[in-house]
């Protein structure tokens, strides 16, 4: 097998099971905080993390990424719709 062929089963291979990794859990703890929700700050004392905004985890970047797929295509099926419904009261106005 040629080295690319085997680099792009490789990278295949590594996105299936980050897939899988964001299938079973989309959220992971937030490194800024450790989770805890809230950092220090040197001046101001103990603030909620800016990060995560205080909730102590933060989806994965393929979760976030796989929600914005289904939210264009959740739009994109909404302006068809809207779009049939237009032709149709157009028929019916002309009839």
């Amino acid at each position: 097998m040629p080295p690319v062929a085997a680099a792009l089963v490789a990278a295949a291979g590594l996105a299936a099971i980050y897939a899988a990794v964001c299938a079973v859990s989309p959220a992971t703890t937030c490194s800024s905080c450790g989770g805890g929700g809230s950092v220090k700050r040197m001046l101001a004392g103990v603030r909620r993390c800016p990060s995560c905004g205080g909730v102590g985890w933060k989806l994965r970047a393929g979760r976030r990424l796989f929600a914005a797929i289904i939210a264009w295509r959740n739009t994109r099926r909404a302006g068809q719709s809207a779009a049939a419904v237009d032709e149709s009261s157009d028929v019916e106005a002309a009839a």
